[in-house]
């Protein structure tokens, strides 16, 4: 063997290490690699930051995994010396882990674990490439272009799910694809995990033992494979034995026993217990929709009314009903309570239903230019899972309020309910107040009174289930609009 040929295969072995580290970005470069032209994963971090060290081997291997994919960064920035650049994103703690997605519009913030295998599989989860499989295939090409990519989708769409999380058989007599195990967490891991002064993540934990709860557990195992394509949902296992501080902690005296914490809340009130009957899997989803704000059914896929919110349908059906009439003021109050609502709730759903009523008040024909734009989406083949699922809740919005736009010109009309002008029946919330021991009755007075009226509200006037922001600004009316400020009292009590 020549030196020379011995100096390439040298240099061949060399190329992946040298690879391996994330591409080190700063305040002019930043910009160019994190455009959403292509999917990012960027780390903020701080030269003295522990964590920072201890994770950057586990970054830096990830980095190596991705590193020939050209549609995708893994990419870190010194946000202790780049102070401007960590303002503009929101990093309050370091390291602060943030996606990129291609041909999206925000970035979403990355709360999963800090090992080299949680870093890769959320980034497979987020594009919908899988490295390994382009490896496999013996070819690695730019996204848009990939045969191996368009292969992978396509598998992809036969599981429902990513690798990781196939879509269980439904049948015993079917060939089953193995469900998802769960991760077996202890007094350290789950505290990590789920809170870091607010719940970071909604994370459903089934306690058991080793020889207690095998029959929750696979019904936790499908519930899993269904939420698999959402980053702040998680389902684990706690074996209680291995973590007794947990045990004392959360008041766990029978086993089975399965908790929900709910993303965003605080102590005490962040979890919720589920009964024996509600340890199904299509029930645990079905809860999991409601405190994430998930629209999952058990395959993975994603419901039909994905990315519909009944407050903000009410709001796009009173716009709808102001632009057609030209009542700029009631234009600019459903603006007002949209964008209340929208910065009390940590949704890219509700955001974007903000920002869609924005630029349609502004411009009309954007309607029709971002339906276009979601239909092109969700008709090309290599557009990866996670993009397609969150056009497609997108695409639900604007369709619907284009249905809601031709109901309303060809001269239908809402009823007070459909406009969320009347005041809810609490009963269809399913609480006991009572037991609680809130007066319900009491909080609406205060509400009102809050809201500068006297007396009682009269029949058709708004309340606090429509849940729609602060109201009118200039508090003129003699009305109880109540808009935000009953459910405002409500949240306090709760």
């Amino acid at each position: 063997m020549t030196r020379m040929t011995k100096l390439c295969i040298s240099l061949t072995l060399l190329i992946p290490f040298i690879w391996s580290k994330a591409l080190e970005l700063d305040d002019n470069t930043i910009h160019e690699h994190v455009d959403f032209s292509k999917h990012a994963l960027v780390m903020f971090y701080a030269p003295w930051c522990g964590h920072c060290k201890k994770m950057k081997p586990a970054f830096d291997e990830t980095a190596l995994e991705f590193a020939s994919i050209p549609s995708i960064t893994i990419a870190k920035i010194d946000a202790d010396k780049h102070r401007s650049i960590g303002s503009k994103y929101g990093v309050r703690g370091f390291p602060t882990l943030h996606f990129f997605g291609k041909g999206l519009t925000e970035h979403v913030e990355y709360t999963g674990g800090r090992s080299k295998k949680d870093l890769v599989e959320y980034v497979v989860k987020m594009t919908g490439i899988d490295p390994a499989v382009e490896k496999e295939e013996g070819k690695v090409q730019g996204e848009g272009e990939s045969e191996t990519e368009t292969a992978a989708e396509e598998k992809k769409k036969q599981d429902d799910t990513p690798p990781a999380a196939a879509e269980p058989s439904t049948t015993d007599s079917e060939p089953s694809s193995p469900l998802p195990n769960l991760d077996i967490l202890d007094d350290d891991t789950l505290e990590n995990l789920v809170y870091d002064g607010t719940t970071k993540r909604s994370v459903l934990v089934l306690f058991k033992s080793a020889d207690v709860g095998d029959d929750v557990y696979k019904e936790m195992q499908k519930t899993k494979a269904a939420f698999a394509r959402e980053p702040d949902v998680r389902v684990v296992a706690v074996d209680v034995a291995k973590a007794p501080k947990l045990k004392e902690k959360y008041g766990v005296n029978e086993i089975p026993l399965i908790k929900l914490f709910k993303y965003g809340e605080t102590e005490p009130d962040w979890t919720v217990d589920f009964e024996e009957d509600e340890r199904t899997a299509d029930r645990l989803i079905e809860h999991i929709n409601d405190y994430a704000g998930t629209f999952r059914v058990e395959n993975g896929d994603l419901h039909e009314h994905a990315g519909l919110v009944l407050e903000f349908e009410q709001f796009a059906r009173r716009l709808a009903v102001a632009v057609h009439e030209k009542k700029e003021e009631e234009k600019e109050a459903v603006m007002s309570e949209a964008e209340s609502l929208a910065n009390t709730v940590p949704l890219r759903n509700i955001h974007y239903y903000k920002d869609f009523f924005k630029s349609y008040i502004q411009d009309p024909t954007h309607l029709s230019t971002e339906l276009t734009r979601l239909t092109q989406t969700l008709q090309t083949p290599t557009t990866p899972l996670s993009q397609k699922d969150w056009a497609t809740m997108q695409h639900n919005i604007i369709e619907s309020f284009s249905e809601i736009l031709d109901h309303v010109k060809q001269g239908g009309t809402f009823t007070d309910e459909e406009l969320g002008l009347v005041e809810p029946d609490l009963s269809d919330l399913g609480i006991d107040f009572e037991s609680m021991g809130i007066d319900i009755e009491a909080l609406m007075r205060e509400a009102k009174g809050n809201h500068g009226v006297d007396g009682e509200s009269p029949e058709g006037d708004s309340g606090i289930g429509s849940e729609m922001g602060d109201g009118n600004a200039d508090g003129d009316t003699d009305d109880f609009d109540g808009v935000g400020q009953a459910e405002e009292v409500l949240r306090d009590e709760l």
